[in-house]
């Protein structure tokens, strides 16, 4: 499948997974910014929809899963931030996520062509 059916209070969306920018916690919720800058709120844990996303889905720490196929900056400076190209801030890297988030970039960008 393509596409994630949400049920977000009365609303149900059907939303393209290449939509999703990130997924971030406000607790009780999930936070899900697509590139329209709409953000939904869902209740549910972010390591069960860590389970449901494709590969180009990374945990970057432990509140923030992040789209890499809009990622084009992975820098160091004291921490590690990875910039998106539809968000105006990075978002902080945690030293458990980097290995992982570096090798799928990697990975992503080679079968891209860049």
């Amino acid at each position: 499948s393509e596409s994630v059916i949400l049920y977000e209070r009365k609303r149900i969306h059907a939303l393209k997974y290449e939509e999703i920018i990130c997924i971030t916690t406000d607790r009780p919720y999930l936070v899900i910014t697509t590139v329209e800058s709409l953000q939904m709120f869902i209740q549910m844990s972010l390591s069960k929809v860590g389970e449901l996303l494709p590969d180009y889905f990374c945990l970057c720490n432990q509140s923030t899963i992040i789209n890499l196929t809009y990622a084009y900056l992975y820098e160091e400076h004291g921490h590690f931030f990875v910039s998106l190209s539809a968000m105006l801030e990075p978002f902080e890297v945690s030293r458990r996520c980097k290995r992982n988030i570096k090798n799928k970039m990697l990975y992503i960008n080679k079968n891209r062509g860049l």
